[in-house]
This record gives structure tokens, C-alpha cells and sequence, in this order.
């Protein structure tokens, strides 16, 4: 005589009633005086339950989540995945002092693609833009950002004259225009960046240690087919440096 469900022990209901329960089984109704558990789930908590629900004719199967199991990949992917990044890095980035002015030069390198050498051919409007940040360096923690500032370098190429127009723009303002006639110019204008005066350090303690900062943005493109992102590079830091001595 098998026992009813009232002769299961107290201190067993709580562990039987876990595991027929389970979000990922569907229990099939059968009479709990004659249970058999066919489950797949093998790490029950209680094995003395374990064995007392094995007695019974109750058949539990796994059911398949295959659309509930595409959607929660599709959200881990969609917060565990990081911007665009560009194969394009900063490199030789060299800064200096020309008075209370940081001077900032550097490369990029890696940054034209065929793709982009076909956009700048067909006449389109085609620019980089360059991140700069001035920050106090700080041991033990993070580097405290104290200013930042934007350099855009627009190309334009014009088929008729067959040149190049390239664009310097500092902080939104136009600083410099040049005209070149070949496309590997046109590069090395738009990638090789020569000192230019992207910080102001007046009224700055001469015992703060600083540094720059700088990367690239290349564009956009769309990811997971609708989600827009920016395309950037990684940033590079230049050696670190303290203000000039103030006056007197």
C-alpha cells in the first residue's frame, strides 16, 4: 500500500513541493498516492525527498524555451557588447608647453579604409574627428577630467579641379584650410596632426601633475541592424607633465 500525501513526513513537503514546482518543469496531474519522477533536473536539495518522490507515478518533463532562450541572448549580447571600436589607434602623440598653452601632435594610423577612400573619391563631405582631454593625474583612483576640447578635419574633393579641400576646425571654429592635389596628401593631412594649441593652463597650480588624452572618431554604422553606434578608437596618454611655474 503506497502512503497518501498526508504520510509524507513535515520536514520532506517543503524540498518535493521545490522540486515539482519548478518553473522549468511541467507537472503532469496524477494521483500522488502512485508518483514516478522523470525529471532531468538532478541536483535535488533533499536526497531522502528525492528518493520518497521517486515512488509515485507523477511524470515531470522539460519543456523547450528555444524562443525564451534566443531573447535573453539577444539582451546578455546587447549590454555585454561595447561600442564600435575602429581598428584605426593614435599613436606618436607628443605634447609640450608654449607658455601656459599645452600643445598637442600626434598620428593616426590605420584609419583609411578602401570604403573611405571611395567616399572622399565620390565627392562627399568626409571627416575625423579628434577627442582631446586635459586631466589631473591622480594615484590610486581616476584622472579627474579639467577641460576637453575637439579638432574636425573635413575633406571634400573636387572632380573638376581634381584637388582636395581640407578643413581644420578647433573647438567648432575654422583655424585652417589647405589645398592639396594628391589623394596620399589628402591622408596625411587629415591623419598627421601637428602641434596645435588645445589647452589653456592660466591660473593652474604648478604642482598638479596632468596629462592629455586623445582619440578618434570615424563615423557610425548600425549595430544588431537598427542600434546606431559611434565608431571610435581606443584613447592614448601622453607622459604626464606639470604647469609652468607662475610668475615671481
Amino acid at each position: 500500500m503506497h502512503p497518501s500525501c498526508d504520510q509524507i513526513p513535515g520536514d520532506l513537503r517543503p524540498a518535493i513541493d521545490r522540486t515539482l514546482a519548478a518553473p522549468r518543469f511541467d507537472v503532469l496531474p496524477g494521483p500522488c498516492s502512485s508518483t514516478e519522477v522523470e525529471a532531468r533536473k538532478t541536483d535535488v536539495e533533499h536526497p531522502s525527498a528525492h528518493r520518497w518522490a521517486n515512488r509515485g507515478k507523477t511524470q515531470v518533463r522539460v519543456q523547450s524555451n528555444g524562443p525564451m532562450r534566443a531573447a535573453f541572448f539577444l539582451v546578455a549580447l546587447s549590454f555585454g557588447a561595447a561600442p564600435g571600436r575602429a581598428q584605426a589607434r593614435i599613436e606618436e602623440l607628443q605634447v609640450s608647453l608654449a607658455g601656459d598653452q599645452v600643445l598637442a601632435g600626434f598620428r593616426l594610423a590605420g584609419a583609411f579604409s578602401d570604403e573611405l577612400r571611395e567616399r572622399i573619391q565620390s565627392g562627399l563631405p568626409t571627416s575625423i574627428l579628434y577627442e582631446l582631454e586635459l586631466q589631473r593625474d591622480r594615484k590610486r583612483w581616476y584622472d579627474r577630467n579639467l577641460a576637453s576640447s575637439t579638432l574636425q578635419v573635413a575633406a571634400m574633393y573636387n572632380a573638376v579641379s581634381r584637388e582636395y579641400l581640407v578643413n581644420f576646425k578647433l573647438d567648432g571654429e575654422l583655424v585652417e584650410s589647405r589645398v592639396v592635389h594628391e589623394s596620399g596628401d589628402c591622408e596625411r593631412a587629415m591623419t598627421e596632426i601637428a602641434p596645435l594649441p588645445a589647452f589653456s593652463l592660466a591660473g593652474m597650480p604648478s604642482t598638479r601633475r596632468l596629462l592629455v588624452r586623445v582619440r578618434a572618431e570615424l563615423g557610425s554604422r548600425t549595430w544588431l541592424l537598427f542600434i546606431p553606434t559611434r565608431v571610435v578608437t581606443e584613447w592614448r596618454d601622453s607622459s604626464k607633465f606639470r604647469p609652468p611655474p607662475g610668475p615671481g
